[in-house]
């Protein structure tokens, strides 16, 4: 019998570059340079209710997915970028491979794949995706291409911070979640000043905010509005 996966691949358009309706997909940054801290905030509205529509992977897969979306959207927003920016998570579980997709033009691209025989199909993230890996690639259309590499963690917001804080020494908090209609995202990122002087920043400035990040819910991310 042939080894069955399920599968989705779509394009959609990011609409935070076009002047599109109010409840569309949306992608806003935020700098604090008194505190050396960059922020962004992403959601997903009309992408997140194409993913799922169009997709025949089991729903858990399918949240994954489009936090995985969403989370290419935010890191495309720390970075001067001509070209694109992929995500793509590879596992010897239930969970196959997710592939998330941003490029400069807001343009996105999703595909999950998930083994048919695992039933019932893992409602957590890391037996689903049970000794797999992640990867993020920079393809800029003049210049090299990059890329890391980092084992996943229990989540997927918890191994793309893994990813920045140790690979890219960058300390970074990200919050993922599905709501109903919606998948929202945020970032903080802390960075330095130019020649890498942080003296004349806020000394307490990124554990603030941080700490207030760690205070927000799932629930409340999904629900708040920019």
């Amino acid at each position: 019998m042939a080894h069955l996966r399920h599968c989705f691949f779509q394009h959609l358009f990011f609409g935070t570059f076009l002047a599109i309706p109010m409840h569309a997909d949306r992608l806003i940054s935020y700098y604090f340079p008194e505190l050396g801290v960059r922020a962004a905030w992403a959601r997903l509205e009309h992408a997140d209710a194409r993913l799922h529509a169009l997709s025949h992977a089991p729903k858990p897969a399918q949240d994954w997915l489009t936090q995985c979306v969403c989370a290419a959207a935010l890191f495309t927003s720390g970075i001067k970028l001509q070209g694109k920016l992929s995500i793509q998570i590879r596992s010897q579980g239930a969970l196959r491979q997710i592939f998330a997709e941003c490029n400069n033009l807001g343009y996105l691209r999703g595909i999950a794949r998930a083994d048919s025989e695992t039933a019932p199909f893992p409602a957590e993230f890391s037996i689903a995706c049970a000794r797999g890996h992640a990867a993020i690639t920079i393809e800029p259309e003049n210049g090299e291409r990059y890329q890391g590499i980092v084992a996943l963690a229990d989540g997927i917001a918890s191994t793309f911070e893994e990813y920045f804080n140790s690979s890219e020494q960058l300390p970074t908090r990200i919050m993922l979640a599905n709501g109903v209609g919606n998948t929202t995202g945020f970032l903080i990122q802390r960075i330095a000043q130019a020649g890498g002087d942080d003296t004349a920043l806020d000394s307490d400035g990124w554990n603030r905010i941080e700490q207030l990040l760690l205070t927000l819910k799932p629930e409340e991310l999904v629900e708040i509005d920019e």
